[in-house]
């Protein structure tokens, strides 16, 4: 961020613009009740300032409904087509039929561990096609992510950049980052 910026951020919080602000934002709310009971929390008492829901994850209505209820807390759409934990699985929100590419033999998401598998077959326009479906489920809700940066992709790889930022300057989402890029130096 450019000190420019820096300001800019700061009085439109309401700081003053030298004023050293850390923002922290709860990733993966919905993902199960006790991610959501925990982000809850800290959003409530701690230092949590913003979050993002997944969307295909088992307790992502739970989460839709509680930030129905605190219309006040920032958040975002984590788009997701990978299931993270091994035992632990989500699929899309659509039909499984409507997006094959992006799933294993077992009709889940790929997990972390077979992402090249996932890189080599995806179908571009399933993969949008099931990204918009995710964030429109939240729009259909009611809710509106806080800002144009809310609508975060995953850390993706290098194949699926392009795509995803054509697909992202649709929805003015920020652009997202390689696997490499986010690795920290």
């Amino acid at each position: 961020m450019t000190t420019q910026n820096a300001r800019q951020t700061n009085a439109l919080l309401g700081y003053p613009a030298d004023a050293r602000l850390l923002l922290v934002n709860a990733d993966d709310l919905g993902m199960c009740h006790a991610v959501n009971d925990a982000i809850i929390h800290s959003l409530q008492e701690g230092i949590v300032t913003s979050t993002s829901v997944m969307v295909p994850c088992p307790w992502a209505l739970h989460a839709i409904t509680w930030l129905k209820q605190a219309p006040s807390v920032p958040f975002g759409v984590h788009l997701t087509v990978i299931s993270e934990q091994p035992t632990y699985r989500w699929g899309p929100v659509l039909c499984r039929s409507e997006v094959p590419s992006l799933l294993d033999e077992m009709g889940y998401f790929y997990s972390e561990a077979r992402i090249d598998e996932l890189i080599s077959r995806v179908n571009l326009a399933e993969l949008e096609r099931e990204f918009r479906a995710q964030i429109e489920w939240v729009l259909a809700a009611g809710l509106r992510a806080a800002d144009r940066s809310r609508i975060r992709f995953a850390n993706v790889a290098p194949p699926l950049k392009e795509a995803l930022v054509s697909f992202g300057v649709a929805f003015e989402a920020e652009a997202p980052r390689t696997v490499a890029e986010a690795k920290p130096a």
